[in-house]
């Protein structure tokens, strides 16, 4: 949970994955209550009542400094009511159907720094009003199967192909390890960077980050 944001929110996701499985569907409010416990936070309990996004991170971001991004459709109205009660106006972004579809709440925010796959002129001009600044990474069907495994508490991690993957884990809350293979490093006019605590840092240029170097393709060119 980014730093300054007042409490903690909870998906319902738990319980109705207790309810297929023939568990007591009071196994979701239990798994609550020993969250708040836990956390030592208040825990708010928000239903997902859209079967397009299965758990809360696919429809609600909160920001760092106390801000979020939420698609209003996906809860039912009680749960609207709640978001509406906890978080003032000016800090509600509530996005559009086409960026919910795009996973934009599925986002990685460092800072005032925001990584998602893909944002609308809107949504673009929401999180510049905030004082964020947004990095788009176009990631489709990857990241859809990224979030499928954040959704059932899965860590994942690449295998192989470091400048591809990088851009990929960074927009993915359960990104664990990126592989660093450097075969093919050679081809490229930039390698991987490192900061000072050995963290892989994301390139901002367009695509995956990355260009080729024109003088050793051409050695490698086939006629």
């Amino acid at each position: 949970m980014p730093p300054g944001f007042p409490l903690r929110v909870v998906g319902r996701t738990v319980r109705r994955v207790a309810d297929r499985a023939g568990e007591p569907a009071a196994r979701g409010e239990v798994d609550l209550d020993i969250k708040a416990v836990r956390l030592g936070v208040e825990v708010v309990s928000l239903r997902l009542v859209d079967p397009r996004f299965y758990h809360l991170d696919t429809c609600f971001c909160p920001l760092e400094g106390g801000p979020i991004m939420y698609f209003p459709a996906a809860f039912d109205a009680r749960s609207n009511r709640i978001i509406e009660r906890l978080v003032p106006r000016h800090a509600r972004i509530a996005i559009e159907e086409e960026d919910a579809l795009h996973f934009a709440c599925n986002a990685v925010n460092i800072g005032t720094t925001i990584v998602m796959n893909k944002a609308s002129r809107a949504l673009r001009a929401n999180l510049a009003a905030l004082g964020y600044k947004l990095i788009e990474t176009e990631l489709t069907e990857f990241l859809k199967a990224g979030a499928l495994c954040e959704a059932f508490n899965t860590p994942i991690s690449s295998h192989l192909f470091p400048e591809v993957s990088l851009p990929l884990l960074a927009a993915l809350p359960n990104a664990l390890y990126l592989e660093y293979m450097p075969w093919f490093e050679p081809l490229y006019g930039r390698g991987l960077v490192l900061d000072g605590e050995g963290q892989a840092v994301v390139p901002i240029a367009p695509g995956w980050g990355a260009s080729f170097d024109p003088a050793v393709i051409a050695r490698h060119r086939v006629a």
